[in-house]
């Protein structure tokens, strides 16, 4: 599968073989959408928006998985951590944020100190 953002706040999944489209369109950001991309296991897709939000959409059925996960400014990339636990957030006003998609994490990386990161362990 290939999935595809666009300005028309919807993200497409495509049949690489055929290259027709699977399924209605994934619908529920209100602006634009600049990135898409699949976790590792490739059952979740996390999507981008000049709204403001990250969003989760399962892959099979095309619905959202929880409430976007809101920011305080544009989220420009997403990317999951190979073993698909965590998701990392890159947004617009330098920050950098760390999670398991339920809960999201902080780092600080606008370039002007030095590089940190918090973490905070979760469970047994």
């Amino acid at each position: 599968l290939l999935a595809s953002a666009g300005g028309d706040n919807t993200v497409w999944l495509w049949d690489t073989a055929s290259g027709h489209a699977v399924g209605e369109p994934l619908v529920g950001h209100t602006e634009g959408v600049g990135t898409a991309v699949f976790n590792p296991a490739g059952d979740i897709v996390a999507t981008a928006s000049d709204d403001f939000t990250v969003r989760l959409w399962d892959v099979a059925t095309g619905a959202p998985i929880g409430e976007p996960l809101e920011h305080d400014d544009t989220p420009f990339d997403v990317a999951f951590h190979p073993n698909g636990s965590l998701l990392a957030v890159a947004v617009t006003d330098g920050s950098l944020d760390f999670g398991p998609w339920e809960q999201i994490f902080y780092g600080e990386f606008d370039g002007r100190r030095k590089k940190r990161v918090l973490v905070k362990i979760i469970g047994e």
